[in-house]
């Protein structure tokens, strides 16, 4: 792994830097072409786990060999999601990626004569530059690891689940920036973990759990996983990685056909007996707030869709429906989109 991380001053020293680009401008083509990556990998049903992160990560390490000014940020970052396909077993034919790319591009068809064999070629250019080197390992992984340590330091089941689920996120969310270019993904796992941890307001009661180590130095929760890492540092890393203009979202995914049955005498959803007054959406008993609910009444049952549930929204939903003539409820469950 050390060989493929560099220290800040490399990084702010990268060859497209030298030939003239900001700091700023740079980074900025980074986020661009990640986009571009997460964009397209999410029109062909790709996932963030393993598939979008390698990408992302060949594209990053790309970008310290060679400059923006000499190679598209597009053309490479679809080079990246080709590749990737490939080593993390979820291949997509060439050609089918450059339709989803021109789909969300269009400027890419007059740009490109032949977009096929521009990313065909810009594949052998990326497999000299790493190396062949195409393992990696993201900080995925060691989150249900680190998380496990979490439940011995007073927070309970439900609490764990939310501050994984949400440090997933911030990994999702992490891609474009270049901590992958400075730490381990250990080292990043941790500090994001931290971050969802703060997030949650749950940080100072880990802190508050926490004892001296044999030299009297206060411990830290992940000092069994990597030692001497100070708060300090973590809190450098957190603030890096979430230096990014905000990713795409996959496509909106429905919760639909959550369906609350036709009570007689109690509940009638039909139009014509008597029209919804009051609809109230718990989310583990938390009441949420959604726009554009789609509500299908029927004379047998009121289904109702949420469009845009977000992939930390897991758990247990429950919905009321009221009018004048009484109230129903149904609930369904929602699994955890992190796999």
């Amino acid at each position: 792994m050390v060989g493929w991380l560099w220290t800040e001053e490399q990084i702010k020293n990268s060859p497209s830097i030298q030939r003239g680009m900001t700091e700023e401008q740079e980074y900025q083509k980074r986020i661009e072409g990640c986009k571009v990556i997460t964009s397209v990998g999410y029109a062909l049903g790709l996932k963030p786990k393993p598939t979008l992160a390698t990408a992302a990560i060949y594209f990053h390490r790309f970008y310290m060999f060679h400059a923006f000014q000499d190679f598209q940020k597009e053309i490479a970052a679809l080079g990246c999601l080709f590749l990737a396909g490939k080593v993390e077993e979820t291949p997509k034919k060439c050609k089918d990626l450059c339709g989803a790319a021109v789909k969300a591009y269009p400027h890419l068809q007059q740009r490109y004569r032949n977009l096929v064999e521009e990313v065909m070629g810009i594949e052998r250019v990326l497999l000299r530059t790493l190396k062949f080197d195409l393992q990696v390992e993201h900080p995925y992984r060691f989150l249900p690891e680190y998380g496990n340590k979490l439940k011995q330091k007073n927070i309970d089941e439900q609490e764990y689940k939310n501050v994984l689920q949400t440090a997933w996120t911030f990994v999702n969310d992490s891609m474009s920036t270049r901590i992958c270019l400075q730490w381990e993904p250990e080292v990043i796992a941790i500090a994001l973990i931290h971050l969802a941890l703060t997030v949650k307001d749950l940080e100072k009661r880990i802190s508050n759990g926490a004892g001296t180590n044999g030299n009297g130095a206060e411990e830290n929760w992940w000092d069994e996983f990597v030692f001497h890492l100070t708060r300090d540092l973590i809190n450098s890393i957190c603030h890096k990685g979430m230096s990014y203009s905000p990713q795409p979202q996959p496509p909106p995914r429905s919760y639909s056909n959550l369906a609350v049955d036709c009570i007689d005498g109690i509940y009638r959803p039909a139009p014509q007996t008597s029209p919804l007054t009051k609809v109230c959406w718990l989310f583990n008993e938390d009441k949420m707030r959604f726009t554009d609910i789609i509500i299908e009444d029927t004379s047998d049952v009121c289904r109702l869709t949420i469009p845009y549930v977000q992939p930390y929204h897991y758990g247990e939903f429950t919905v009321l429906c009221e009018n004048e003539v009484g109230r129903a409820v149904a609930s369904a469950q929602l699994l955890p989109l992190y796999e």
